[in-house]
Order: C-alpha cells, then sequence, then structure tokens
C-alpha cells in the first residue's frame, strides 16, 4: 500500500525549523521518514530504542514506537495515527532515544495539524424527496427486524439470561465519550465501562508511589478497577504490587507500584474500571 512520505533530516545539536504538515483526521495516510544525525554525521541506532512523544493541542501526551529502517544510518520510519492527527493545531513532538540507563532526545519540533471538517455524517447530494424515500425505508426495515426479535424472543419462552442478552443487543450502547480523565461507555442494562492510558508518571528510584486515576464520569456504586504499568527505562525492582478502589471509589481509582534503582518513569499507566452507572 502507498503512504505519503515526507522525508527529514534532524539533529541532535540542532533545532528542526523545516516546516511538517499533516492534514486533521487522518490515520497511517503519511509517514514521517526521519534519519538522525549527530552534529551532521549519521547516529548509529544499535542496541537503541526511539520512541516518538508528542503533546497534543488540547494537552494529551501520547507515545508510538517507530520503525528503525537501518541502523546505521539513523533511519527511522514514523506512521502519523489518528491519534496524533485527531486535533488541529500544533503537535509538540520528541522523538526520546533510550539504551540501557542512557536516554537521548531530539529538541521538540512542531507537526502543524491542518483543520478538516468530518464528513463522517454526511450523506450523498441526492433529490430531497428521493432521500426522505429511502431514509423511511431504512427505518421500516430496523422496525421490522426489532419486532422479529423481540416475538421470537417471546414465542420461544427464552430464559431471562439469553432475553436480557438479546435485549442488551437491540438496546446496545446507548452513550459513549471522553475527557481530560479518560473514555466511557454506557450500556443499556446500567452497565458502564471506562477506561485510560496515562503517560510519564515520575518514580523515584527504590520507592514506592500511589497512583490515583480520576474517572472521567462517576460511577453509581464502586466498580471493579484494574490497572498496570511499563517502566521507561528499567524493569528490574519494577512492578504494580495492586488495584483498586481509592478513598473516592465512585470517581477515582489508585494503583501501588514498586520501582527498583533508577528513577524513571511509568510510560504506559493503564486502567480500567467496570461498573455500573445506575441501579
Amino acid at each position: 500500500m502507498s503512504v505519503a512520505t515526507k522525508t527529514i533530516k534532524i539533529d541532535l545539536w540542532r533545532a528542526l525549523l523545516e516546516p511538517i504538515k499533516v492534514v486533521q483526521r487522518e490515520a497511517a495516510g503519511r509517514t514521517l521518514s526521519f534519519q538522525i544525525t549527530d552534529g551532521g554525521p549519521a547516529y548509529d541506532l544499535t542496541g537503541k530504542v526511539v520512541t516518538f512523544y508528542a503533546t497534543k493541542p488540547d494537552g494529551t501526551t501520547i507515545f508510538n514506537a517507530v520503525t528503525v529502517v537501518d541502523n546505521a544510518t539513523g533511519k527511522i520510519n514514523y506512521t502519523m495515527t489518528s491519534q496524533t492527527s485527531v486535533a488541529p493545531g500544533a503537535l509538540v513532538c520528541t522523538l526520546i532515544i533510550t539504551a540501557a540507563s542512557e536516554e537521548t532526545r531530539t529538541q521538540p519540533f512542531t507537526v502543524t495539524i491542518v483543520a478538516s471538517p468530518d464528513y463522517t455524517s454526511a450523506v450523498e447530494s441526492a433529490d430531497e424527496f428521493t432521500a426522505l424515500t429511502a431514509l423511511a425505508g431504512e427505518i421500516a426495515d430496523h422496525e421490522a427486524r426489532l419486532d422479529a426479535i423481540t416475538a421470537t424472543a417471546e414465542e420461544l419462552n427464552f430464559t431471562a439470561g439469553v432475553t436480557s442478552a438479546i435485549q442488551t443487543q437491540i438496546n446496545g450502547i446507548i452513550e459513549s465519550g471522553s475527557n481530560a480523565n479518560g473514555f466511557w461507555v454506557k450500556y443499556a442494562d446500567g452497565t458502564m465501562i471506562q477506561r485510560n492510558v496515562i503517560a510519564n508518571t515520575e518514580i523515584g528510584a527504590q520507592s514506592e508511589l500511589d497512583v490515583y486515576c480520576a474517572f472521567p464520569l462517576s460511577f453509581y456504586a464502586a466498580p471493579s478497577f484494574i490497572a498496570g504499568g511499563m517502566p521507561s527505562l528499567n524493569w528490574a525492582g519494577f512492578f504494580c504490587s495492586g488495584a483498586g478502589n481509592s478513598s473516592t471509589p465512585l470517581s477515582s481509582g489508585q494503583a501501588h507500584f514498586f520501582n527498583g534503582p533508577t528513577t524513571q518513569n511509568i510510560v504506559r499507566l493503564t486502567w480500567l474500571a467496570i461498573g455500573r452507572w445506575k441501579a
């Protein structure tokens, strides 16, 4: 598959001034092909890991692994994801290169996300009467299917569990969304699932850390909560000893981490909460 590719030379000792522009709402359609240099000569990436970090216009920080094309010449590829181009404005980016206890960073550079309209709800241009007739037919078809499913469930006298499962399929998701604290999905049966990924939470060497994870919405009752994370530099002595309800269980969860001999970041603290939004 052909992907639009821009070749960029970026030096570890200089600011990148070359303008980089991509279009909002694109996904996996553009690749930034970097050659990393060290004051001029190519920077050897042998034995190193390169990660693309970016702060979006709304302040959210994201990161993705990059593809190393050639270690000796310092060539890497980063394909823009839907999250990197979701919001228009300035995307402030950094390439972080790690190896054992070493970390090298490029100077921050800007990728401009050019605004593009959301066409997901667009309809094909057509005669209004024809479009209205087609829509009425689709509504009638959906209503007929719903009546058929309901009648079949009653006729076969399904058990309460199966009937509930069918009703969930009929009703499905009634609301979903996100805010600065994460994402949520509400179901008609009262179930609510929430999740988020928190990047770059610092934890000191030979220390413990409680991380409080605020929910995007409050639960009706205390939910089930799980969490985990990965270190930015060193796995030695690093682990999540447990996760559960905080002192405010309806609005946040709590994860407890231990760290080994290296001060570092918890770069991908991921949590999941499952509970109810109504009785």
